[in-house]
């Protein structure tokens, strides 16, 4: 009986207790469903905020390629216009240069027999017929390199038929390059293409002491500037 009792007493007091907690319970799950909402809320909001910076950064990166379509079509006609301006100045250039090359051209023969030419000796092609640019010295009988430059020389020699071989030389700065053989007699001819310093010096040399040069035309040396060759090309086309 008295257990009965201490129960129902321990059930009312723990009934009140509910009744006062269930207010503050109540509350708190309305509390908690609000904020659920407001994080839902503000969850949209960033959502949104997300397919909008999206879209942004869609539309930025198509400009973005267009742009560098553009740069592309510009580096390529960059590219054109300054290869065309290099032909262009380079065209100046070869103008300028050919307009101031020299001229150098010359033509002398033998106007006299040399009866009797000693060994090694320098033959004199004294008749000077055509001097331009003043290359030829009909006194020592070498032409000089007024300019840096390719150079063609031709020479044409008539020996004394009694000879049986007859030998001459083209000599470039008092050395061989080349040589002419003459056998029993006549004419024989050779033409040397040199790549002159300005100041070098060509001639022809006889080898053979005692045998006649005929002369009065019959033997000649002439020589003329092909390409004239410059230290440098740096012309100022600003």
């Amino acid at each position: 009986m008295f257990y009965c009792q201490y129960w129902q007493k321990m059930f009312v007091i723990l009934g009140l207790v509910i009744l006062t907690l269930l207010p503050c319970i109540r509350m708190e799950q309305v509390s908690d469903t609000i904020d659920l909402k407001q994080m839902y809320a503000e969850m949209t909001q960033l959502t949104e905020r997300v397919n909008e910076l999206e879209m942004k950064n869609d539309i930025l990166v198509k400009k973005n390629e267009e742009l560098k379509a553009r740069i592309e079509v510009l580096d390529a006609t960059t590219h054109y216009q300054q290869r065309k301006l290099d032909n262009f100045k380079e065209g100046i250039q070869r103008k300028m240069l050919v307009g101031n090359e020299m001229t150098v051209a010359f033509f002398s023969k033998l106007a006299n027999h040399i009866k009797n030419p000693g060994a090694h000796q320098q033959i004199v092609f004294e008749q000077v017929v055509t001097n331009v640019g003043n290359g030829y010295n009909n006194f020592s009988g070498d032409f000089r390199a007024p300019v840096r430059g390719v150079y063609v020389f031709s020479t044409t020699i008539m020996a004394d038929t009694r000879a049986y071989t007859y030998h001459f030389q083209y000599m470039l700065n008092g050395s061989a390059i080349s040589n002419i053989y003459i056998d029993n007699g006549g004419t024989a001819s050779q033409e040397v293409v040199l790549d002159l310093q300005q100041g070098d010096t060509v001639a022809i040399h006889s080898l053979d002491p005692g045998h006649a040069i005929y002369g009065h035309g019959y033997s000649s040396f002439s020589g003329f500037l092909l390409q004239q060759i410059y230290e440098t090309t740096a012309v100022d086309c600003k």
